[in-house]
């Protein structure tokens, strides 16, 4: 380093404490570099955006509870699906509730090939009165096990029962009358 004595003095005056001289001080303002620029909250924004685009649009979801249970009722009927069965493994304590999440899986484990809209439409109806997060699960199953049996018909044996009869696959198929007129024509 060429320098006076003078200069010198006036370095060691700056850069010099109690430990000794603070190189790092000293080459950080002979040649300054800019800080590393901090990308965790870029690179997360990225990943979220690129996992947005990854939803597709559903197609031919049900947008009634109605149709829903419709769907859900006939693949029971016809595989023989014990509901309760796949519910009852998630709720450790049998308190008849469960988390949202974990009926939502349950339901997949059924096989109901159910959306995310449906699901969430079964959700909002068998919510829990207690908790907002929970499903009484106990009252869906209920309602899919109405359609082998009436529930507690041993105290009411004159009731008359009917069966659930789950619909043609060929009733479900209509045209509108707009795309029937299009065929015929």
């Amino acid at each position: 380093l060429h320098c006076t004595e003078p200069e010198m003095i006036a370095l060691e005056a700056k850069f010099c404490n109690d430990t000794g001289f603070n190189y790092i001080a000293f080459l950080s303002e002979l040649q300054p570099q800019d800080p590393p620029k901090f990308m965790y909250v870029s690179r997360q924004e990225e990943i979220r955006q690129t996992n947005k685009r990854k939803t597709l649009p559903e197609l031919n979801a049900q947008k009634d509870l109605e149709s829903i249970l419709l769907k859900v009722k006939t693949k029971v009927s016809r595989e023989r699906i014990r509901v309760l069965e796949f519910m009852r493994d998630y709720d450790k304590l049998r308190s008849g509730r469960m988390l949202k999440i974990s009926f939502r899986r349950a339901l997949d484990l059924c096989r109901f090939e159910l959306r995310q809209s449906e699901m969430s439409i079964l959700e909002d109806k068998y919510q829990s009165c207690q908790d907002p997060d929970f499903v009484d699960y106990v009252k869906f199953c209920d309602e899919m096990e109405s359609i082998f049996t009436t529930k507690e018909l041993e105290k009411t044996p004159l009731e008359e029962v009917t069966p659930f009869k789950p619909p043609e696959e060929w009733e479900m198929n209509r045209l509108n009358p707009e795309k029937q007129n299009r065929f015929v024509a």
